[in-house]
């Protein structure tokens, strides 16, 4: 199993996580794939993505914290 984490808005209107996981040998439809490197120790600003995806870390962490306090980091492997 992989740890997986789900970034959600609730009826609050706010963005909350859950962990979980997703099996091996999971399949997922995509429509296309995207490639983005970030630069180490960048930062983005709160923002609402307008559609689904997926982000699969391969090197170094990504640090998520919700605008209420919520935070979880996303280690190599691991999937968002």
């Amino acid at each position: 199993m992989i740890r997986a984490y789900l970034l959600y808005t609730g009826d609050d209107g706010h963005s909350h996580v859950k962990t979980g996981s997703i099996s091996n040998d999971a399949m997922v439809q995509a429509e296309y794939t995207q490639f983005k490197e970030t630069d180490p120790h960048s930062s983005w600003d709160w923002h609402a993505d307008p559609v689904p995806r997926y982000v699969i870390t391969i090197t170094g962490i990504l640090k998520f914290e919700t605008l209420t306090g919520e935070t979880f980091i996303l280690q190599p492997g691991e999937v968002l």
